[in-house]
């Protein structure tokens, strides 16, 4: 239980750092910042791999949590040589990060010490 709070914190601070980095912005201002964008991605694909490495007893607590597609992650914010589908990251950063943190935090709450 210890490592699975300790992905679960991974997962928690990634949310956390993106949604400092995206600070409100429109998906067209996140677009026409590369450097942000590059950190908002390198952010969740650390929750990708966070989550790849919790056990499924861990995912259950939150069953309506789709684990299964942050899983894929990484294949669904890239394409076409190393290109980012910058619209897919704005809505995962902008929309799924937070209900994810969220997520996370009550999880923390309900693991056994």
């Amino acid at each position: 239980m210890r490592r699975d709070r300790l992905y679960l914190l991974d997962i928690l601070e990634a949310c956390e750092k993106i949604g400092r980095y995206m600070g409100g912005r429109s998906a067209d201002e996140l677009s026409a910042d590369e450097m942000v964008l590059d950190a908002v991605v390198r952010n969740l694909q650390n929750i990708d791999e966070a989550v790849s490495n919790l056990p499924e007893e861990t995912r259950a607590i939150r069953p309506d949590i789709e684990w299964k597609r942050i899983v894929g992650l990484r294949h669904l914010l890239v394409h076409h040589y190393f290109g980012v589908d910058e619209e897919i990251v704005w809505n995962l950063a902008s929309d799924r990060c937070p209900e994810l943190r969220s997520a996370v935090m009550d999880m923390l709450d309900r693991l056994p010490a």
